[in-house]
């Protein structure tokens, strides 16, 4: 009985959040982003006050989870995101949310996003207005990635471009690579695990665990490319090599090898 009442008040508490968040984002995107024209200030300020009202509506949103006893949140090394500018956090995918706690966490973010989500009804003005970068687009993708980066600003990138199959194995995507051998800007890892498993590519975003789930949050220090491969072979520093090296790297992190 009182795991059966434990998960309906977690599927409760996430049915709800969901579809808070949405209607923020549709109120966010039709009124508050048109307004944010009339206020003072530049693009540059336009941009910043965007991502803030989305780092802010994610803070809340992670708040509420915890605060609700339906995921906790343990983060390790959380002081290598506090001066990140100009560098890629790199990270695997696992649940639904990994977005949302990453950039509650790091300051003026920038992001690759979904096409869908940045042509959406709800977030899709808010998306557009902090000038993130969409995914579909690979003749500008990685330009868009090295202005962003040339700029000072983090970019956030998950190189599986999905959630991770549940019981799956990371498999990356060669965008990241070719904007990190384009840049040579330093990465951030960033090691994401859930347990157990909750809002993965394998559920639906409502289906939750009745015992609180835990996202474990490693953050590691800035490296450079050459860390991930191995010396010597030329052809590990073009994009097929890299991602290789990548790949190898966040598997034996995850495998605890």
């Amino acid at each position: 009985m009182k795991a059966f009442v434990l998960r309906f008040w977690h599927v409760l508490v996430v049915r709800v959040c969901f579809l808070l968040f949405a209607i923020n984002g549709l109120l966010l995107s039709w009124l508050w982003v048109p307004a944010l024209r009339l206020l003072p200030g530049g693009k540059s300020a336009r941009i910043r006050r965007a991502r803030a009202i989305v780092r802010t509506s994610f803070r809340i949103l992670v708040r509420v989870l915890e605060g609700t006893g339906v995921m906790r949140l343990e983060v390790t090394g959380r002081e290598h995101l506090q001066n990140c500018g100009g560098q890629i956090v790199l990270a695997n995918h696992p649940t639904y949310i990994d977005a949302v706690v990453l950039q509650s966490m790091i300051p003026f973010c920038n992001c690759i996003v979904k096409s869908a989500l940045w042509d959406g009804l709800s977030y899709g003005n808010v998306l557009r207005a902090a000038h993130f970068i969409r995914n579909d687009k690979p003749e500008t993708l990685i330009s868009d990635g090295a202005a962003v980066l040339r700029a000072g600003e983090p970019l956030l990138v998950f190189p599986e471009g999905t959630r991770t199959e549940l019981g799956g194995e990371v498999k990356f995507l060669r965008g990241a690579a070719h904007i990190i051998l384009a840049t040579q800007a330093p990465i951030i890892p960033v090691i994401l695990r859930c347990t157990p498993p909750a809002l993965s590519k394998s559920h639906r975003w409502y289906q939750v665990p009745s015992e609180t789930f835990v996202i474990r949050v490693e953050i590691l220090p800035a490296c450079f490319s050459g860390t991930f491969v191995e010396d010597g072979n030329p052809d590990n520093m073009k994009p097929r090599g890299l991602t290789a090296g990548l790949e190898k790297f966040f598997k034996q992190r995850l495998h605890g090898n």
